[in-house]
């Protein structure tokens, strides 16, 4: 046989093709899933390393990547290799909120702390993970944090289009612990030294209060837009003392707020911040805070009714349930996400008209709705109740010229796939005999929607 037909068909394929496909590798949830195609061949490996660097997961503590290669040994390569850095989009660096003193007693093998998460590479330019600890001359051992060095080494990325912080920002009682001020001056370094910048997601890790003003005053001028917070205490302490237009107006046009714990005071700050909102995730912890609710929210954000394009809503206060906005101004919306029970709080309901108008923007495309929670009367009665709250929602959307072509509902992971299999649900099972009724209810509600021509998704 010619030698030519012994060759794999895989590199005929243009490179193109092969670097698409070792992305896909790499986004494998083996750890370092890449690095035995590195030894295939030099084309391979010319074009896999550049997909190594394209995420980057860093961590701020010597002691938990013992079993992976150093940062330093990252460091020194990036300095004898300074191009490596340009192929880096995503950098995330996990800083533990926890105090140092007890680091030692943290298991280092934990994922979210570690270089090699799956999606992200360690950056070791050779392919090389097999679990040597690197030489760590350069890093100062008296320093239980690797700031230094990846202060270097976010200096030679000049191309992140996404930075995460996961942990290490927070205030605890209005104050930051030494390396919680280190893991700011980081933070603001990498804004300044990555012009490309464009996401910026900071996530509470072990909680703590997030200060927005200096948070504003970091991103200020910046050409980020896209933040995502989650998982703060957020301080709005002295907030009525500071209006947004300090710091702005800001570029940013997607904002995500998810579980963080914050004021009504410091929501209206941050949604009056940006120039011109596209999309808004707002699923925060709203308990307690009888003054959030649709209504108030809507206030928020008339900022940007002809702008926004998403938005989606969690639950919010449960004394504002069943109170509406109205969105028949918000004339960009096209894709719109709710809880009914924050719409509809009991059955049956009492829904006219003018209130399905308030939440049909003119260009709506897509309505998300969150349906289902542990309420067995949510299944029992689907027919009479959400299912009759979505006919009436679709009839008036048609009646109204509303452009909606999908219904997507929110049903829980384990009867996503609508079968009736056995499978145990909080208070039940989901091939029980009373299921027959909502299967069928589903049935007969997306028939009714087709004919309207709308799909029904779920």
């Amino acid at each position: 046989m010619a030698e030519h037909e012994l060759k794999p068909f895989i590199l005929d394929l243009p490179n193109e093709i092969l670097i698409a496909i070792l992305e896909q590798v790499a986004r494998h949830e083996l750890v370092n899933p890449i690095t035995p195609s590195l030894f295939v061949c030099r084309r391979f490996c010319q074009l896999g390393i550049p997909v190594q660097y394209k995420r980057l997961k860093l961590s701020s503590s010597k002691d938990v990547s013992r079993s992976k290669p150093r940062i330093s040994e990252l460091q020194r390569t990036l300095q004898e290799n300074s191009g490596l850095g340009q192929y880096c989009r995503d950098l995330c660096i996990c800083s533990n909120d926890a105090d140092d003193s007890d680091s030692n007693d943290r298991n280092s093998g934990e994922s979210h702390h570690g270089w090699d998460d799956g999606d992200w590479s360690d950056g070791d330019s050779d392919g090389n993970s097999d679990g040597n600890d690197a030489d760590d001359s350069d890093a100062d051992d008296s320093d239980p944090n690797n700031f230094p060095i990846l202060r270097n080494i976010a200096s030679s990325l000049p191309n992140v289009h996404s930075l995460e912080i996961d942990g290490g920002l927070g205030m605890d009682e209005g104050s930051y612990s030494a390396k919680n001020r280190d893991t700011w001056c980081l933070f603001r370094f990498c804004v300044a030294f990555m012009p490309s910048l464009r996401t910026v997601s900071l996530r509470g890790g072990m909680g703590g209060q997030l200060d927005v003003r200096e948070l504003m005053d970091t991103l200020k001028g910046t050409s980020v837009r896209r933040l995502i917070l989650h998982g703060f205490e957020v301080s709005d302490s002295p907030i009525h003392q500071w209006p947004s237009q300090e710091f702005g107006p800001s570029c940013i046009n997607e904002l995500d707020l998810e579980l963080c714990n914050e004021r009504p005071t410091v929501t209206a700050c941050l949604l009056e911040w940006p120039e011109a909102l596209t999309s808004l995730t707002f699923k925060n912890n709203c308990s307690g805070q009888k003054d959030m609710d649709l209504p108030a929210l809507g206030s928020m954000l008339r900022k940007h009714k002809d702008s926004l394009v998403k938005l989606s809503i969690g639950s919010l206060a449960s004394e504002g349930m069943g109170k509406l906005f109205d969105l028949s101004a918000f004339g960009a919306m096209e894709e719109l996400e709710l809880v009914m029970q924050q719409i509809v709080p009991n059955w049956p309901a009492n829904f006219g008209e003018n209130d399905y108008s308030s939440l049909l923007p003119p260009n709506l495309n897509i309505l998300k709705v969150g349906i289902f929670g542990s309420d067995k009367d949510n299944y029992e009665h689907f027919r009479d109740g959400a299912g009759s709250w979505l006919r009436g929602y679709a009839k008036a959307a048609v009646r109204q010229k509303v452009p909606l072509q999908e219904i997507v509902l929110d049903v829980p992971v384990l009867a996503r796939k609508r079968s009736r299999s056995p499978a145990l649900f909080l208070w039940g099972r989901l091939d029980a005999p009373e299921f027959d009724q909502f299967w069928d209810a589903m049935d007969a509600l997306e028939k009714d929607l087709r004919s309207m021509g709308i799909a029904l998704t779920y």
